[in-house]
């Protein structure tokens, strides 16, 4: 069974429900993976890496109020709670250093237009929200910069249903 980038849009009964569901309709011994962003990475250099991280701690502390659980490396104790074993956990670095393809360029705007937006509706620091705001008005200038970098990073975790023991 396979699921990306759904977690981070449920609550934690939700997502345990999912997953219960995921261990129902999975056989015995079979292996469950699920894909999830990890926001704690993401960084746009040369921004200062400070106002992705402030920004982070603002939206989670605001995800611990709503129950949203989409941080994908605290994944484990979910699969621990539906009963799957063998959990093994990975996470891998995706970086789009300049000059930025296209697409990047693209997604990279539209992120900073949605991060000035996000930094508004959470409690970060003026200076930060004045930064977001700024770049995602102008994005050209980070997005040209020589020393441009997008990091984000994903984690896959893993887990098996328990085998089926065959009865004497």
């Amino acid at each position: 069974m396979w699921c990306a980038n759904v977690s981070q849009y449920l609550t934690e009964a939700e997502f345990s429900q999912v997953l219960g569901e995921f261990r129902r309709v999975t056989k015995p011994g079979g292996v469950i993976a699920v894909k999830d962003f990890d926001a704690t990475l993401v960084q746009l250099l040369p921004l200062d890496p400070g106002i992705m991280a402030r920004l982070v701690a603002a939206r989670r502390a605001r995800a611990a109020d709503t129950g949203i659980t989409w941080w994908g490396p605290l994944l484990g104790p979910f699969f621990r709670a539906a009963g799957l074993i063998d959990l093994a956990r990975r996470t891998w670095l995706v970086e789009r250093w300049a000059p930025p393809a296209p697409a990047t360029r693209q997604f990279a705007a539209l992120a900073l237009r949605r991060l000035a937006e996000v930094a508004v509706e959470h409690e970060v620091p003026m200076a930060d929200r004045e930064v977001l705001h700024a770049t995602a008005a102008d994005p050209d200038w980070l997005l040209d910069h020589p020393d441009f970098c997008f990091r984000e990073a994903f984690v896959v975790t893993v887990g098996r249903t328990p085998p089926a023991y065959a009865s004497t």
